[in-house]
């Protein structure tokens, strides 16, 4: 079950950092949203199901296949007392294999995280949108 919600929030949230001030609900409904966004939708939908899952985060991660190094939101989810990183924002990612490792320590999203999170998300998103229009910019 927690691989189909994996897909499920793949499939109908696209990665994008184009609606950082969207909450989490309103970019699943729109249909894109990024790392945060979509690991509280993650979050959501398996703790109704009934599973014991974490928002966690870490300040740097790298990024297989880009060697980008990030911060980075996803869940832990504990599944027959194992713990699975479970991260919805590459397709090839399933719970317990995901396309990245942290590189700084991984913490649960606390309250203040939240909050300064997702102020902390907005001008990186931003940065992230700009970078991503130049390239293409560049190529046309």
């Amino acid at each position: 079950m927690v691989a189909y919600v994996n897909r499920l929030v793949n499939k109908s949230m696209k990665y994008s950092v184009e609606i950082p001030f969207a909450s989490y609900k309103k970019a699943f409904r729109i249909g894109k949203g990024y790392c945060v966004q979509q690991a509280f939708c993650t979050r959501d939908i398996l703790r109704e199901l009934g599973y014991n899952v974490q928002v966690v985060y870490c300040r740097k991660a790298v990024f297989e296949g880009t060697e980008t190094i990030s911060g980075h939101t996803w869940c832990r989810v504990y599944i027959a007392n194992q713990e699975k990183d479970v991260c919805t924002c590459n397709s090839d990612n399933c719970p317990g294999k995901v396309n990245f490792p942290p590189v700084s320590k991984v913490k649960e999203y606390s309250v203040l995280i939240v909050a300064a999170g997702y102020l902390g998300s907005i001008p990186v998103c931003f940065k992230r949108l700009f970078i991503g229009k130049a390239q293409i910019n560049r190529t046309e």
